[in-house]
């Protein structure tokens, strides 16, 4: 008899990972929440003038649950590291909490929170950054070829 262990999906969250290009033509990979993600790409499209590609749904999974049912995620197309950054930070002269939650592929984790405390270190009292390690994971089987696009890269990674 198997026993069915049901899956805690409180922490997972929908992603789009997509490729971003830059005016020299500097790629490099975005998640975004799936909320988000239309006025993120039009704001980085339209003011930045930056190129959004290649983006498709994935899901944010804490280490945890992941090591736990590895077993249901093994046939997904992509399986990659992603850290979930929660920056929160007080401002005492406006008396504003402020919270932003970001998720970073690992291997750009010490980069973009060096970014953060930069830009927020001259404007807030108070910064605490939490890190949550974690996978996206992609939402297609890895049977799903994405017509043409490349999962080729992923199932070898």
């Amino acid at each position: 008899m198997q026993v069915n262990t049901p899956v805690d999906d409180s922490q997972r969250r929908l992603l789009m990972h997509c490729e971003v290009t830059n005016r020299r033509g500097e790629a490099s990979e975005r998640f975004v929440d799936h909320a988000e993600f239309g006025l993120w790409q039009y704001l980085l499209q339209q003011k930045h003038h930056l190129a959004v590609s290649v983006s498709e749904p994935c899901v944010w999974v804490p280490d945890e649950q992941c090591r736990r049912h590895d077993k249901l995620f093994a046939h997904a197309a992509f399986q990659m590291p992603v850290c979930r950054l929660t920056h929160q930070s007080y401002d005492e002269r406006t008396g504003v909490t402020d919270k932003r939650v970001r998720y970073v592929p690992s291997a750009d984790l010490d980069y973009v929170s060096n970014l953060l405390e930069q830009h927020f270190a001259n404007h807030r009292e108070y910064v605490v950054l939490d890190i949550e390690a974690g996978e996206a994971i992609s939402t297609a089987s890895a049977r799903t070829l994405f017509r043409g696009r490349r999962v080729a890269a992923y199932c070898a990674a």
